[in-house]
């Protein structure tokens, strides 16, 4: 019985650390505002936002239609720059030609 009750304890309290090891998204107040023009090209659920100097990955809580915005051709956009998963990604707000 005492090594059930060990053996529990244990395992909650690996759980609890390991609870925070989710999606970590400065989708708040962080993140640096931008206005861009380029390309959108996806694979998959992975899109990128492609400029003439940076290629940036676009984050999956983008309000735009991102898939859509692969076939438009040249698009500009406006969002901002986060800290997702520790690496900068592009959340677009709006995006038109």
């Amino acid at each position: 019985m005492k090594k059930l009750i060990l053996a529990s304890l244990l395992t909650l309290a690996a759980s609890t650390l390991l609870a925070g090891e989710g999606k970590s998204c400065e989708m708040k107040s962080k993140g640096k505002p931008v206005s861009l023009s380029g390309t959108v090209a996806c694979k998959g659920d992975d899109c990128t936002f492609t400029t003439a100097k940076s290629t940036y990955a676009v984050c999956e809580m983008s309000k735009a239609d991102v898939p859509k915005l692969a076939s438009a051709g040249t698009v500009n956009v406006t969002g901002k720059l986060i800290t997702c998963e520790g690496k900068q990604k592009l959340v677009i707000d709006k995006a038109g030609k």
